[in-house]
C-alpha cells in the first residue's frame, strides 16, 4: 500500500511539473503539496526522493525541494542519450514490422499531422511521443524504453514551454512519413539513418532556443 502511495504521488507531482503547474526552479513547499495531494508529509518526502533520483527535482540542504531548471547542457545530454539508443532500436523494429504495425503508425501520424496543422504544441508533443514509442514497441528493449520514456517526458515538458518554430513544423510531417515508409519496407539501415537525422534536427533546433 505504501509503495503504491509513493508511486501515485510521484506520478502526480511529475505530471504537474510536465504540464507546468510547477515551473522550472520553483520551490515545492511541503504545506502546499500536502494540501494539493491530500496526504501526509511522509509519503510526499518519499515521492520527492524518487523524483530527485529521476532528475526532475533538486533537494537542497535546509532549503527543501525545487523543480530542476531547464538548462541547455541538461537537455543536450538527454538528446545525446536518445541519439545513441533510439536509431538502432528503431532499425531493429523496422526489420520485423508487420502490416498491423504500419497501420498503427499511420493512424498516429494522422493525429500528429492534425496537431501540427492546428499548431497545438501539447498535442504535437504527445502524438510525436506516441509515434516514437509505437515504433520501439514493435521489437521492444524494455530497459531502454524505461530510460527513453523518462527522457521523453523531460523533452516534452521543454517543448510545451518553448514550442516549435514554423520551419521545424513544416519538416516534421515528411520526416515521419519517410520513417513509416522505411518501416513498411522492413529497411533496417534506412530507418536507422532517417531516425538519427530526425532526432539530430530536433536537437539542433531546440538547443539553439534554450537559455544559455
Amino acid at each position: 500500500m505504501q509503495a503504491t502511495t509513493y508511486q501515485r504521488l510521484r506520478n502526480a507531482i511529475r505530471a504537474d511539473i510536465i504540464t507546468g503547474v510547477y515551473g522550472p526552479a520553483e520551490h515545492l513547499k511541503m504545506a502546499t503539496l500536502v494540501e494539493r495531494y491530500g496526504t501526509s508529509p511522509a509519503p510526499i518526502r518519499e515521492a520527492l526522493g524518487q523524483l530527485e533520483g529521476e532528475g526532475w527535482i533538486e533537494i537542497l540542504p535546509n532549503r527543501g525541494a525545487r523543480v530542476r531548471s531547464i538548462e541547455r547542457d541538461f537537455i543536450r545530454e538527454l538528446f545525446e542519450i536518445r541519439l545513441s539508443l533510439e536509431p538502432p532500436l528503431a532499425g531493429y523494429s523496422a526489420a520485423v514490422a508487420r502490416p498491423s504495425d504500419i497501420d498503427a503508425l499511420r493512424a498516429i501520424h494522422v493525429d500528429y499531422a492534425k496537431a501540427i496543422g492546428a499548431r497545438d504544441v501539447a498535442a504535437i508533443s504527445s502524438t510525436n511521443g506516441a509515434f516514437h514509442a509505437r515504433i520501439l514497441r514493435i521489437r521492444p528493449n524494455r530497459s531502454a524504453l524505461v530510460l527513453l520514456e523518462q527522457h521523453d517526458a523531460f523533452v516534452g515538458a521543454t517543448r510545451r514551454r518553448f514550442g516549435f518554430p514554423d520551419h521545424r513544423l513544416q519538416d516534421m510531417i515528411p520526416e515521419h512519413e519517410a520513417i513509416i515508409a522505411a518501416c513498411a519496407a522492413n529497411d533496417e539501415a534506412l530507418t536507422r539513418r532517417l531516425m538519427r537525422s530526425h532526432i539530430q534536427r530536433s536537437i539542433d533546433e531546440l538547443i539553439e532556443r534554450l537559455p544559455r
